[in-house]
C-alpha cells in the first residue's frame, strides 16, 4: 500500500509541476493587473499575437482596460496602454525594469550571437560618437556619394536631353537603393580604380541586398520560434553568407569603411573577441541599421505620390534649399550634392518623415521585471508586478494612433508636425493635457536607437534626391494603399503585401 501511495504522490507532484510550468495554476493576486491566460496552457495568446498584434491588443484593452497581463508561450507580459502612464515604465530604474535580458535573448535567437560587455559599449556608448553630431557629417557624405552612384550614375551618359520613363515596383526600388547605400557607407567599397570599378560593387551589394531580404522575410518566424525544418536550414545558410562577407578579414580589404565599423573592430580585437563573434556582431549591426529605412522610405514616397499637395511642398522646399546653397537646377547641369547642413533646413520634409514614422513603425518597448514592484498609473491606481514577468508598451496603437492625440489618426497629413508659422510642432494634447512623450518612433530611455540620426538622414537624403532629381508618379494614380503584412507588427516597419508600380525619369 505504501508503494502505491508513493507512486500516486509522484504522479500528482509531476502533474502539478507540469501544470505550473504550463501556466495553468497561475492566479491573479491582490492588486495585480487583470490576467488573461487564454484557452491553451503555456501557449496562451501567442498565436493571436503572431497573427495580428494590433488587433489582439485592441481587443484586450477593450476587455480589461489600461493595464492587463497576458500569457504568451510561457511568458507573462503586462501591457500598459495609457500614454500618460508610459513614463512610469520608461523612467523606472534598471534595477526594477530592464531590457538587457530580453535583448540578449532575442539577439541570440535571431543571430546565434552571444554578445560580450564590449559589444554593449559599442552599441550604447561608441555609436553616439560616430552616428550623431560631428561624427555623423562624414557618414552622411558617404551616404550621399553612394546614393549618387546607385541612383544617378547609370544614367549619366544619357544626359542632357529628354529621358525615357523607367517603371519599377516602388517598394523594391526604395528598399534596394536605401539598403545598398547604407551597406556601402558603413562597410565600405571594394578596392577600385576609376568609375568602371563600381560595377563590381553594384553586383556584390545587390547580392547582399537579396540575401538580406531573404533573411528579413524569415525574421518573424525566428522571433516567434515558428521556423519549419527547411527554414532553419535556410537561416543557417544565410547567416553563414553574412558571416563570411562581413568577416574582419574581408572588411580589412575594403576601402572607405566607416569610422564606426573600424572603431568597433579595433575595440573587439583589443578585448580578444574571436573573428567569428566579430562577424556575428557585424551582421547584427547591418540588420539594426538597415531593417527599417528602406520600408519607411517606400511609405514616405507612396504617401507623397498619393498627395500631390504634399509632394509639391516638399519639392519646393528642397529646391529652395538648393538655391540657397548655390546649387542651380538646370538642363545638363551638374548633379546636386545634398550636404549635412542642408538636411537641417527642411521643416516640411521633417514633418513628412515624422508623420510617416508615426504611421508605419510598429515596435514594442519591452522591459523585464527584475524584482517584485509596484507600478503607479497616472490616475493614481497602483498595480503589483511579479519578478520575471515583462512589461510592454505598444506606441503604434496606444500613442501614435490615438485619435485624441492625432485626429483622424490613420490619415497621412504632411503638415501634422508643423506649427502655423512653419516651425516644428512638438506639443500635442489628450483630454486637455499635454502628452509627453508624444512620439516614440525610436524607442526611449536605455533602449533608444543609437543610430536614429543616421537612419533619418539616410531617408531624408533619399527622398530629397528623388523629388529634386526625378519626375516621379504612380503608374495608376488611383491605386489603393496596399494592405500590410501584420505578422511583422512589433518587429519592424510595416511592409506591403504587394508592391505598387511607379515610374521615374531624370528631370534635367
Amino acid at each position: 500500500m505504501a508503494f502505491w501511495a508513493s507512486v500516486l504522490i509522484v504522479l500528482v507532484t509531476t502533474v502539478l509541476v507540469v501544470l505550473y510550468r504550463l501556466g495553468a495554476l497561475r492566479q491573479r493576486r491582490v492588486n495585480e493587473p487583470p490576467l488573461d491566460k487564454g484557452l491553451i496552457p503555456w501557449l496562451g495568446h501567442a498565436m493571436d499575437m503572431s497573427r495580428d498584434a494590433s488587433s489582439f491588443l485592441k481587443r484586450m484593452q477593450e476587455r480589461h482596460g489600461d493595464i492587463f497581463t497576458v500569457q504568451m508561450a510561457g511568458r507573462y507580459v503586462t501591457f500598459v496602454t495609457d500614454p500618460f502612464s508610459f513614463d512610469a515604465v520608461l523612467k523606472e530604474s534598471r534595477s526594477r525594469l530592464d531590457s538587457s535580458k530580453l535583448v540578449f535573448h532575442l539577439v541570440f535567437k535571431a543571430f546565434d550571437f552571444r554578445g560580450q560587455k564590449c559589444h554593449g559599449n559599442i552599441m550604447q556608448k561608441s555609436a553616439p560618437k560616430y552616428l550623431m553630431g560631428t561624427g555623423l557629417v562624414g557618414l552622411t557624405q558617404a551616404i550621399m556619394d553612394n546614393l549618387q552612384i546607385l541612383m544617378l550614375e547609370p544614367d549619366a551618359d544619357k544626359r542632357p536631353g529628354p529621358q525615357q520613363w523607367k517603371q519599377e515596383g516602388l517598394f523594391q526600388y526604395c528598399c534596394n537603393i536605401v539598403f545598398r547605400a547604407s551597406y556601402l557607407a558603413l562597410f565600405g567599397n571594394l578596392p577600385i580604380n576609376g568609375k568602371t570599378g563600381h560595377a563590381e560593387d553594384w553586383l556584390q551589394s545587390q547580392k547582399v541586398f537579396e540575401r538580406f531580404r531573404e533573411f528579413n522575410s524569415l525574421f518573424p518566424s525566428i522571433i516567434f520560434s515558428m521556423l519549419l525544418p527547411m527554414e532553419k536550414k535556410e537561416i543557417r545558410r544565410l547567416r553563414q553568407f553574412f558571416w563570411d562577407i562581413l568577416s574582419p578579414q574581408h572588411i580589412l580589404e575594403r576601402d572607405d569603411v566607416s569610422a564606426w565599423i573600424r572603431s568597433a573592430q579595433e575595440q573587439q580585437v583589443e578585448e580578444g573577441v574571436s573573428e567569428k563573434a566579430q562577424s556575428q556582431f557585424n551582421l547584427l549591426m547591418l540588420w539594426v541599421s538597415s531593417s527599417n529605412p528602406g520600408a519607411a522610405s517606400f511609405w514616405t514616397l507612396l504617401f507623397l505620390l498619393k498627395n500631390p499637395e504634399a509632394l509639391k511642398a516638399v519639392r519646393e522646399e528642397a529646391e529652395g534649399v538648393l538655391r540657397k546653397m548655390g546649387q542651380e537646377m538646370r538642363p545638363g547641369g551638374a548633379l546636386i550634392t545634398v550636404e549635412y547642413s542642408m538636411l537641417q533646413q527642411t521643416p516640411v520634409l521633417d514633418s513628412v518623415m515624422e508623420e510617416t514614422l508615426r504611421l508605419v513603425l510598429t515596435h514594442f518597448l519591452l522591459r523585464t521585471v527584475k524584482q517584485d514592484m509596484i507600478l503607479k498609473m497616472d490616475g493614481g491606481k497602483e498595480y503589483a508586478l511579479r519578478q520575471g514577468d515583462e512589461v510592454s508598451i505598444f506606441p503604434f496603437l496606444f500613442l501614435h494612433r490615438d485619435p485624441e492625440i492625432y485626429p483622424d489618426p490613420t490619415t497621412f497629413k504632411y503638415d501634422r508636425f508643423l506649427n502655423p508659422d512653419g516651425s516644428r510642432k512638438v506639443v500635442f494634447y489628450k483630454q486637455g493635457r499635454k502628452v509627453k512623450p508624444h512620439m516614440l518612433s525610436w524607442g526611449a530611455g536605455t533602449t533608444v536607437c543609437p543610430g536614429r540620426f543616421f537612419a533619418l538622414n539616410e531617408m531624408k537624403m533619399f527622398v530629397f534626391m528623388m523629388v529634386t532629381q526625378y519626375d516621379i508618379e504612380l503608374v495608376d494614380q488611383d491605386v489603393k494603399i496596399p494592405s500590410v503584412n501584420r505578422k511583422l507588427f512589433g518587429i519592424s516597419a510595416m511592409q506591403p503585401i504587394q508592391d505598387v508600380q511607379f515610374q521615374y525619369r531624370i528631370r534635367f
